[in-house]
């Protein structure tokens, strides 16, 4: 028994030593259920490791000193989830698996029990904000009942904001603090009055250059309410592009140029007009601020390239690449009539259900006179035909077995995988679609 008790001492002493912090929790209720730990960047999620809960519901993480300190997000199920600081102390919570937001207690840290804290007071306040605000926008200024409210707002007010004031008197280079304080501080105008000029002026005078603030959603939520101040549901498409071109504008005059916030911010937003596809949003994000970037390297560097290249319209470039056997092919000479060119890898879980969602459709491609021309992204030539022999794709697959290295990837600036577009018979691209619902649609619109 003592020797057992000097093990667990000298496992704790070498994690502490190595800077690990322990992360643990119960979750009454989970019925044994496993728990997805992500990294929070912006909006994206991405999953950093599954957490299992023991007999009792509980479970012990050590977190890696490697990854960045800053807000993470813990899947209790599909569709719920909490989000804790790490990375600063060790953290400790209980909470139930049916209701795991409201009922959460955390018993520490410091920086998660500020943080829920607030939030208990903003969602308090916020019903009774909403109705308060309403009531002070129509009626007369020299209504007994408009002082009252007047009154609770400002109350309302000083509660919110006294919290925030404490934090950086107490914290004020605190993780917590500074996310707080970024998506929470306001004047009192706002509470008496919520109209968009006075939200407009409150997003473009944040502190838009704390990278710390890039391992979370602080920025991501702060654009995205900016942009719908810029949105009218009554207005056409044209017309709702044209005001997000003035919100761009106003973004990127008040986010300093070359700062990694700002590469951030475009990527963000290039990302974001993709997914509905506004091309021209994205052509005027790249032709006025792309380089003002702070280090247009990597991925944001392919995706400027890729959609400065390969906008609706360019040509497709004829390249040279191999079966899977090692016989040479010529992209052209395999162009006829419509053609989906498709650049995907075995590694890529997306591409997969791609490529069965294409083989479901296969048929009304054909029927529409559509062929495909598959480029595989992968460097294991084993690892391709043992996906391929099961797969039993009905169309020919080409690969040169040099991943990111292969010279079709360079050519074609690709950062992303599966990238798909949609030429003509004179190689022209026509589309680029994300899915299978904007590819069936734009094969419709091409002659």
């Amino acid at each position: 028994m003592k020797q057992l008790l000097l093990i667990v001492a000298s496992v704790g002493i070498l994690l502490s030593a190595t800077g690990q912090t322990r992360f643990e929790g119960e979750i009454l209720g989970a019925k044994n259920e496993n728990l997805l730990l992500c990294e929070h960047f912006g909006e994206k999620v991405k999953v950093m490791d599954t957490l299992y809960l023991d007999e009792e519901n509980r479970f012990l993480y050590h977190l890696n000193p490697a990854a960045p300190n800053g807000l993470y997000r813990l899947y209790v199920t599909e569709s719920k989830w909490l989000e804790f600081v790490l990375g600063y102390n060790n953290v400790s919570f209980r909470t139930t698996a049916h209701s795991p937001l409201e009922t959460i207690d955390v018993i520490s840290s410091w920086q998660n029990k500020r943080l829920y804290k607030y939030l208990r007071i903003i969602d308090t306040n916020a019903e009774k904000k909403s109705a308060l605000q309403q009531f002070v926008e129509d009626y007369p200024e020299t209504d007994r009942l408009m002082k009252l409210s007047k009154k609770a707002l400002e109350d309302m007010y000083d509660q919110e904001q006294g919290f925030l004031e404490d934090l950086r008197d107490d914290h004020p280079e605190a993780f917590v603090t500074r996310y707080l304080d970024f998506l929470y501080r306001k004047p009192k105008a706002y509470y008496l009055n919520e109209n968009r000029t006075i939200r407009k002026q409150i997003i473009s005078q944040k502190d838009w250059t704390d990278t710390l603030l890039l391992n979370s959603d602080a920025y991501s939520r702060s654009l995205i309410n900016y942009l719908m101040l810029y949105a009218d549901p009554d207005e056409g498409r044209e017309k709702l592009v044209m005001n997000y071109k003035v919100a761009i504008d106003s973004i990127f005059s008040f986010i300093p140029d070359g700062s990694p916030v700002y590469d951030y911010a475009l990527l963000y937003l290039l990302e974001g007009f993709e997914q509905f596809e506004m091309e021209g949003l994205i052509m005027h994000m790249i032709k006025n601020y792309a380089d003002k970037c702070s280090e247009t390297k990597g991925k944001l560097e392919n995706r400027i390239s890729y959609y400065q290249k390969f906008h609706n319209g360019a040509k497709a470039p004829d390249f040279i690449c191999t079966d899977i056997e090692g016989e040479p092919v010529q992209f052209y000479d395999h162009v006829h009539g419509k053609t989906l060119l498709v650049f995907w890898a075995t590694w890529c879980g997306h591409c997969k259900q791609m490529n069965q969602a294409l083989k479901q459709i296969y048929p009304q491609l054909n029927q529409a006179g559509v062929d495909i021309v598959s480029v595989s992204l992968d460097d294991k030539p084993e690892d391709l035909k043992t996906y391929l022999g099961q797969a039993d794709l009905p169309w020919p697959v080409w690969c040169d077995y040099q991943g990111w290295e292969s010279p079709v990837a360079e050519m074609y600036s690709l950062y992303a995988t599966p990238t798909m577009l949609l030429i003509d018979q004179e190689k022209t691209i026509q589309g680029k679609p994300l899915n299978m619902n904007q590819l069936v649609y734009m094969i419709k619109d091409i002659r």
